[in-house]
């Protein structure tokens, strides 16, 4: 795992849940690197289209949306696993989704927003399946 992972986030969660109200019912969710270079470098691969060994994206294309579409698939599994344990999950087009990013995590941040920008419609990131499922 990452050393973000742990540290900073489980912070951020604890700091979230002490605070009570909207928060208690908040869930985080890590975003981990598709690789991690001998140099230290986080590669966040399968969120962008393309980028350097080190990381660094070519710049933020929207080409098959694919941080959008592991969003959605994040989101979706989260959900299904609610639904499972017999916890209604909270509509989604009204749940309440916060990006952030620390360090390289900026970089699938930005990704996000350009795709989200790309689109006309909050539906175009999810297909027909994915948008029944979380409705």
């Amino acid at each position: 795992h990452h050393p973000h992972s742990g540290g900073m986030l489980a912070a951020l969660f604890e700091r979230m849940l002490r605070q009570g109200g909207a928060y208690e019912r908040a869930a985080i969710f890590v975003i981990e690197p598709a690789v991690i270079t001998s140099s230290g470098h986080s590669c966040f691969k399968h969120m962008l289209v393309s980028c350097t060994d080190s990381g660094e994206p070519t710049g933020y294309k929207v080409t098959g949306l694919p941080a959008a579409s592991q969003l959605a698939a994040l989101l979706n599994s989260a959900w299904a696993t609610l639904r499972e344990q017999g916890v209604a999950p909270p509509p989604f087009d009204t749940a309440p989704l916060l990006v952030c990013g620390f360090s390289k995590g900026c970089v699938v941040a930005n990704q996000v927003i350009a795709e989200l920008a790309s689109c006309v419609q909050p539906a175009c990131l999810l297909g027909n399946d994915e948008q029944r499922e979380l409705a």
